[in-house]
């Protein structure tokens, strides 16, 4: 009996052994394709985001100038014509903050993608 576990226990090992080996082999093979993939996902991700960021900015700014001319047309002559233009540059001036920080953050993870991907690899592989 105490044979019969130690010849199974012997073809266990050489079975995962030889599996390790492949596996070893799959990942040496893959890792460079995996990388390349991330920093070109990371690169695509930030730049759609990115993109968005200032397509919402340019939405504000337009219906800021058009709620100003709105105003203007009616001589910000009672609190309605008033109210529109302000909550619009309220609108616009958020939008402007958001684009400063979260918009430069993006920006900046973009440009590490694109220039340098060493940089993001560590970082990713550090768990930033």
């Amino acid at each position: 009996m105490n044979e019969e576990i130690k010849k199974k226990l012997e073809e266990n090992a050489v079975g995962l052994l030889e599996f390790v080996e492949k596996s070893k082999d799959f990942v040496l093979e893959q890792a460079p394709l995996y990388v390349q993939e991330l920093v070109a996902f990371h690169f695509i991700s930030n730049a759609a985001t990115l993109t968005g960021i200032l397509i919402f900015f340019f939405t504000v700014l337009i219906f800021f100038i058009k709620s100003f001319k709105y105003g203007l047309k009616h001589e910000f002559e009672d609190f309605p014509h008033v109210l529109f233009p302000a909550i619009s540059g309220l609108l616009l001036i958020a939008s402007v903050l958001m684009v400063c920080d979260f918009g430069a953050k993006v920006a900046i993870e973009c440009y590490k993608a694109k220039y340098a991907p060493r940089v993001l690899i560590i970082e990713k592989l550090r768990g930033q």
